[in-house]
């Protein structure tokens, strides 16, 4: 018991403050070192002893497991270029955009889910507070109801705390497959994931060349940090171009053809950033529709539960009532 110590919980590293606060320091000329030293963030605090005794930042930044590779990679190249507080706002940039898609889709989803957990605990309270005395009602009245019947003996054999449980982790459950992004993307965007998974990774090939980061080696990166750009790659290496490569490997005409153009203007960042453009805006009016119908249709599904709970209820009653 001497040696115990309560278990602290590792305050939270907020990335996108991270880089937006540091970035707005650097274009006033105050140091990066100068900036940590004021800090009382563990992380910030270990950064800042990691540059002091000799390690870059991009160094410093791979070993604490809270950077991404292409983030990692984007500070390193303005290291050498001297931009450094432009990396930190075009990173800070794209954070603030992943967060935003984030908080919309948290937005969409709330409203339905709150609804399905009304609709349960509903559900359980009528079982098991409105169900047995209506049925000992209706039982002295010589009243039998098949529906009524099966409710009274599912709630007879399954007491409330395993219903309630069973609920529970049924619930858990969802959240956490939903918590992967292809399933969150699939039920938020229906058939269109795979063209918004396409917008994503065109985004993040994007960041890396705005960065300075060569085309290959973006494709690299993107390749490490989980994206599959090895087909793409191999078919560059071959000789074939960019536009080509895109062909072969699935993606749309939309972004084949702004590839095509940025080959004959020679500027592909400025193509990307138009094809970007384009479909950000089409997904934020889709989103837009998508939460317009959810809504009305989340409402329609309870109260046609609530109906039928009712008329389960209620048709038991018309039959007492003609008997009287």
């Amino acid at each position: 018991m001497e040696n115990w110590r309560p278990i602290r919980k590792k305050p939270y590293f907020n990335k996108e403050l991270f880089f937006y606060e540091k970035s707005h320091y650097l274009k006033n000329g105050i140091s990066l070192t100068e900036v940590l030293k004021l800090s009382e963030n563990p992380q910030e605090e270990a950064l800042s002893e990691q540059l002091l005794v000799g390690w870059s930042l991009s160094e410093a930044m791979g070993t604490m497991n809270l950077f991404k590779t292409r983030e990692i990679h984007l500070v390193k190249l303005a290291e050498e270029t001297g931009d450094l507080a432009g990396a930190f706002e075009r990173i800070a940039q794209s954070l603030k955009e992943e967060r935003m898609f984030k908080e919309k889709i948290i937005g969409i989803l709330i409203y339905p889910a709150l609804l399905l957990a009304a609709t349960v605990v509903f559900f359980i309270g009528a079982l098991y507070y409105i169900l047995p005395p209506l049925k000992e009602m209706l039982s002295t009245l010589e009243v039998e109801n098949m529906l009524l019947s099966s409710l009274y003996m599912f709630q007879l054999s399954v007491p409330m705390p395993v219903l309630s449980a069973a609920s529970f982790i049924l619930i858990y459950a969802a959240v956490k497959v939903l918590q992967r992004k292809k399933v969150l993307r699939y039920l938020v965007f229906g058939k269109k994931w795979v063209e918004h998974d396409e917008m994503t990774f065109i985004n993040e090939l994007y960041q890396l060349i705005k960065g300075g980061i060569d085309l290959m080696e973006a494709l690299h990166l993107l390749d490490e940090g989980g994206r599959s750009c090895l087909k793409i790659r191999e078919a560059i290496k071959e000789g074939k171009s960019l536009t080509e490569s895109l062909q072969e490997g699935g993606y749309s005409k939309l972004l084949v053809r702004y590839v095509q153009i940025s080959e004959e203007t020679g500027n592909l960042e400025e193509s990307l950033q138009a094809y970007l453009l384009v479909r950000k805006t089409f997904f934020e009016e889709y989103l837009r529709r998508r939460t317009a119908l959810l809504e009305p249709l989340s409402i329609f599904i309870l109260g046609a539960l609530l109906f039928l709970l009712s008329m389960a209820v209620m048709m038991p009653m018309m039959e007492a009532y003609e008997k009287l």
